[in-house]
């Protein structure tokens, strides 16, 4: 059996290496899918019954989503940077996709909370510290993702007030998912 660290491993090369993708959204989004593997890990110890293979089932379906988002932002990071390289007219095009691939990652760690509140609640108290981690990641990868937009809308005045709202919101998701660190 391969070491596990070997996978993490080449994805932190590639993240390493000097071009435009992967990046820091992709990074974000990657620790939003380890924040619910925590989760499901925790949830994994809580007492059998329908609530812990919901937590589970509804971790697992986090962890997917947020791992599309990272290819998603990659690929949409790479045509932002292609364009701003490029000086081609479909720059707003570009910023748009951008900021909405960042927004998503960040919104992709919201449905965490419910879960990890559960377990907080119900889960195996001695994994406490495990429910603080994966709300500390989870918070700190919507701070990450929020950010790759702000500087995404900074550099465009024309953006719609709509991102500017899901950027406030994911920001205030970030600040309920640090409280249940706690």
């Amino acid at each position: 059996m391969n070491d596990p660290i070997d996978g993490v491993s080449a994805w932190l090369d590639a993240l390493a290496a000097p071009v435009p993708s992967p990046g820091g959204g992709a990074a974000a989004a990657v620790t939003v899918a380890t924040a619910a593997a925590v989760t499901a890990m925790v949830a994994g110890y809580a007492p059998d019954g329908p609530d812990r293979d919901a937590t589970r089932a509804g971790a697992d379906e986090v962890r997917a989503h947020a791992l599309a988002a990272a290819r998603r932002d990659a690929a949409a990071s790479a045509r932002l940077v292609a364009a701003y390289r490029e000086r081609r007219a479909d720059l707003a095009a570009a910023l748009h996709e951008a900021t909405d691939a960042s927004l998503a990652v960040a919104e992709s760690a919201a449905p965490l909370a419910p879960l990890l509140t559960w377990l907080a609640a119900h889960g195996d108290p001695r994994l406490a510290s495990d429910i603080a981690a994966a709300a500390h990641l989870a918070a700190g990868a919507v701070r990450a993702a929020t950010a790759t937009a702000a500087g995404n809308l900074a550099s465009w005045p024309d953006a719609p007030a709509s991102l500017h709202d899901r950027l406030d919101a994911a920001l205030a998701d970030a600040v309920a998912l640090d409280g249940l660190g706690r």
